[in-house]
């Protein structure tokens, strides 16, 4: 367990602190998730695009709601169940950090996407 929050932490990287709340480096979540050729340059444009809206739209938490909703989406389609639910533990860590937004609504959010 140790080691999976060691990962996690190394995963997420706040380049610009303050700037957007989740912003993951692209080549050490491609490494974290041990992506294939096809799913590192799906995830690269999801994870630009991701960074992207939230600059776009700023820390409003409804629209970061819809944010994470489609980036999460996106990812579902793109990774195996193993990989998406590491990706989803990687954004409950960094929201858990940063209190981007209330836990129970990401927790609702994914349970939406994941179809659960």
């Amino acid at each position: 367990m140790a080691v999976l929050f060691a990962s996690i932490t190394t995963v997420v990287a706040q380049s610009n602190a303050g700037e957007v709340p989740f912003n993951v480096n692209t080549s050490k979540l491609n490494r974290y998730l041990n992506l294939n050729s096809y799913q590192e340059g799906r995830v690269e444009a999801l994870n630009e695009s991701f960074i992207q809206m939230q600059r776009i739209n700023g820390g409003e938490e409804q629209k970061m709601k819809q944010i994470l909703s489609e980036n999460l989406s996106g990812m579902k389609k793109t990774l195996s169940k193993a990989q998406f639910d590491k990706y989803v533990t990687l954004l409950m860590m960094t929201n858990k950090n940063n209190n981007i937004i209330d836990e129970a609504s990401l927790t609702a959010i994914v349970k939406q996407v994941d179809g659960k």
